[in-house]
């Protein structure tokens, strides 16, 4: 698939975009951290401070701590940086479903598409799940789908 068939996703309309899957538990979670830790330059942090990455038992935990946040980026090659494409995966809210959110305008040609996709393989391959693109919501909504992510079959225009 090419960023031209999604351009409606990643047209600024001042809102970000949503990454849900399902059916993750901690185990899903861990696996997928040391995934994209391995095949991105990545950063853990805790309440905004950078942290180690966590492992079962401290997965467990912070999927319950909401005072709290516990963010995941992906492709951030430094807090802040110009270029990267940003993926922050929320930990704090709870083990299932996964969802993390992206700037729409980190995604501004094929090579941003190009590098999206393969963090989306990566997720979908460490947790076995599928990975919906969705509009910005609180909860995932069907209707907000744009595509979705299959391991085995790569994307899927909703």
């Amino acid at each position: 698939m090419k960023r031209a068939e999604l351009a409606d996703a990643f047209d600024w309309d001042g809102s970000l975009l949503n990454l849900w899957s399902f059916g993750t538990d901690a185990a899903a979670w861990l696996r997928a951290i040391h995934a994209l830790d391995r095949a991105f330059p990545c950063a853990f942090l805790i309440g905004g401070e950078p942290a180690p990455l966590p492992d079962l038992a401290e997965i467990e935990l912070l999927a319950t701590g909401k005072e709290y946040t516990a963010e995941f980026h992906a492709d951030t090659p430094c807090l802040g940086g110009e270029g990267a494409l940003q993926v922050v995966f929320f930990l704090n809210f709870g083990l299932d479903p996964m969802e993390a959110t992206l700037h729409p305008l980190d995604v501004p040609d094929e090579a941003a598409f190009s590098r999206l996709t393969h963090l989306l393989g990566v997720l979908a391959e460490a947790t076995g799940q599928d990975v919906f693109l969705c509009a910005e919501s609180g909860e995932f909504e069907s209707h907000l789908v744009y595509a979705v992510y299959r391991s085995a079959f790569g994307w899927a225009v909703a």
